[in-house]
């Protein structure tokens, strides 16, 4: 599970700014402390906010540490307020990640059937939203990964294919070949 201990990662304030859409309360604060909704600003000063927000912050925050020890001081890599800005090469990234390697089998038999279990309770919890299932984490990559196979490919926002063939020319390779999803009936 990649996640930010934030209530959601800076790339996606990144997506949310370049597609000029504002952003959800409780992403992230203004100069002054107070939540905004505006993406350019959000991502310009980048004071997120912790998992949890404003009622359970420091649920998050205490949990941002603990990742923080493991994944960057644990391997002498650059740390909290050192970590170069998110865009910017002023300093060499220095960036570090933690794993962690258990075997649930030498604390008791019968894991896999456990987890199996939990997971299927998660999945069948009323959610919030009918239109929107609960999911585990791994769902939301499993899902992408059938939506891709199911496209031929991997699907990029115009955005992004854009300022990746910039990139391309202006450091002189080939750039990434794309194709056009064809349409589906309805939508035509």
């Amino acid at each position: 599970m990649d996640m930010a201990t934030s209530n959601v990662a800076v790339g996606k304030i990144e997506v949310h700014m370049k597609k000029k859409l504002p952003i959800p309360l409780g992403w992230a604060v203004d100069e002054t402390g107070k939540s905004t909704t505006n993406a350019s600003e959000a991502f310009k000063i980048q004071r997120l906010m912790p998992m949890g927000g404003v009622l359970a912050g420091e649920k998050g925050y205490g949990l941002a540490i603990l990742v923080e020890i493991l994944s960057s001081m644990l391997a002498d890599s650059l740390y909290g307020p050192h970590i170069r800005k998110w865009m910017t090469n002023d300093i060499p990234a220095n960036l570090s990640q933690g794993f962690g390697c258990v075997n649930p089998e030498c604390f008791a038999p019968g894991f896999q059937e456990r987890l199996k279990a939990l997971m299927d309770c998660m999945r069948n919890l009323e959610p919030m939203d009918p239109k929107s299932p609960v999911q585990v984490p791994g769902d939301f990559e499993r899902n992408n990964m059938k939506k891709a196979d199911s496209l031929g490919g991997v699907p990029y926002d115009t955005v992004l294919m854009d300022k990746m063939r910039a990139l391309a020319e202006k450091i002189g390779v080939e750039p990434m070949k794309a194709f056009e999803s064809p349409k589906k009936e309805k939508d035509k």
